[in-house]
């Protein structure tokens, strides 16, 4: 099983998990920031899970890993992230609109990223690629917000993602 493969697969299993666990789930969709996420017991499961593999190590990230897996309520590997954010519905009308992505990729720390991709998880219905989401965000700075673009735009050739971008700068904890 590829790296890439087993992480979807950690991650998965963790939002089944999750799914389960209506406590933990409640007590992460009440998290009003990536802080908050720190104190709900449920994401050191997540973070034992995927720390064995290299630079999975930031715990203020994988908090926020764990609070946008409760608001997901299905799982839909069809697509990127970016692609998903920019369906249309009702004709011409992307899920979510220019300006609201425009401002997700100006944010710069997870801890920004972290209210926006909740408020996007509501808009289309708790239906996103899972893995996609949680690499992005795990990963988030200029080389991922330029992917989302490619996607959410529909360049013709997007670039293929890293498992550790180089000019990703990740905090051991």
């Amino acid at each position: 099983m590829s790296e890439k493969a087993e992480f979807a697969a950690k991650i998965e299993g963790f939002w089944h998990t999750l799914q389960q666990d209506t406590a933990s789930r409640a007590a992460l969709r009440r998290c009003h920031d990536v802080t908050e996420t720190q104190f709900v017991p449920v994401i050191y499961e997540l973070a034992r899970s995927i720390r064995t593999q290299k630079n999975y190590r930031n715990l203020e990230r994988i908090g926020a890993v764990a609070g946008l897996c409760a608001w997901v309520r299905d799982i839909d590997n069809s697509a990127a992230s970016g692609q998903q954010m920019s369906r249309t519905i009702a004709g011409d009308t992307r899920l979510v609109s220019e300006m609201r992505f425009r401002r997700l990729i100006q944010c710069q720390t997870v801890t920004d990223l972290y209210i926006p991709l909740v408020r996007i998880l509501r808009l289309m219905k708790g239906q996103i690629n899972l893995a996609d989401l949680a690499q992005s965000v795990l990963f988030w700075g200029d080389a991922t917000r330029k992917i989302w673009a490619y996607e959410y735009y529909g360049a013709a050739t997007v670039p293929e993602r890293q498992a550790n971008p180089e000019d990703e700068v990740l905090a051991s904890a």
